[in-house]
């Protein structure tokens, strides 16, 4: 079977911008362009979108993990970009929207040995009454999530060469112009376009077709379920024969009298 080249990537006004402002009803008619204040309008409003979905985990499709090299004995470390250059952070990359999962990474050994991180929330940081406590491994990171640079902090911080490997959201980066080209995961493509139709009828002052406002919900949910798979619940009982006698393959389980 011959194989399928992937799709060129198109641009933006054409990928999404022009669907959604014909859906939204502010361009009518196939071909019509939409003049260049209402592309712009659409794309400030497309921006707001990703900035919105970017704080929903189900929303993220990418979850990245990277390593940083810690200098011990600091006892905090910064991380971000400051669009103003003024504050230079110890790992100059994009601030975490969040973090999932935090791991130490031993550097001493043949080969690395990576250990779970505990990631304290505020209350539990705040309770920790002795913070500068020297260990050559920690146990917890706390993360303060200041913006444009956000901190790291260890307890207790380590006094051996150690890495640090940080597994955090992967962010939408914003659209610069109508001519940037589009390149997005399956699904993505039509989730923007309805619910930017939805928000662009509202700004706009149009109504969205009844059909338009379903759509938006429907692909916004089918992403949100790719990205939130269901957990498999445990229970002594599954697998388990049931009652042999009465030709039944499986246990039963009533949730209502936990029988």
């Amino acid at each position: 079977m011959p194989l399928v080249p992937p799709a060129a990537s198109i641009a933006l006004k054409d990928a999404i911008l022009y669907r959604a402002l014909r859906l939204a009803q502010i361009t009518r008619g196939p071909g019509r362009i939409a003049n260049p204040e209402q592309l712009n309008d659409a794309l400030i409003a497309l921006n707001g979108l990703l900035d919105s979905v970017n704080i929903q985990h189900e929303g993220i499709f990418s979850i990245n993990n990277n390593r940083y090299t810690l200098a011990p004995p600091k006892l905090s470390y910064s991380i971000g970009i400051d669009p103003l250059g003024v504050q230079i952070a110890d790992f100059p990359v994009p601030r975490p929207v969040r973090i999932d999962q935090a791991r130490l990474v031993l550097t001493n050994s043949p080969s690395p040995v990576y250990l779970p991180l505990v990631l304290a929330t505020a209350d539990q940081w705040a309770s920790i009454t002795v913070r500068q406590v020297p260990t050559t491994v920690p146990q917890v990171m706390f993360c303060d999530y200041n913006y444009p640079l956000a901190k790291l902090f260890f307890w207790g911080y380590p006094t051996a060469a150690c890495d640090v490997e940080l597994w955090t959201w992967q962010p939408f980066t914003v659209f610069a112009t109508i001519t940037d080209n589009v390149v997005l995961p399956p699904g993505y493509k039509d989730m923007f376009v309805y619910n930017l139709a939805v928000r662009l009828a509202d700004q706009f002052g149009t109504v969205a077709p009844p059909n338009v406002l379903t759509e938006a919900r429907r692909t916004l949910a089918r992403v949100k379920a790719l990205n939130s798979p269901a957990t498999p619940m445990g229970s002594n009982d599954y697998g388990t024969e049931g009652d042999r006698y009465r030709g039944a393959g499986r246990g039963d389980f009533n949730y209502m009298s936990g029988m």
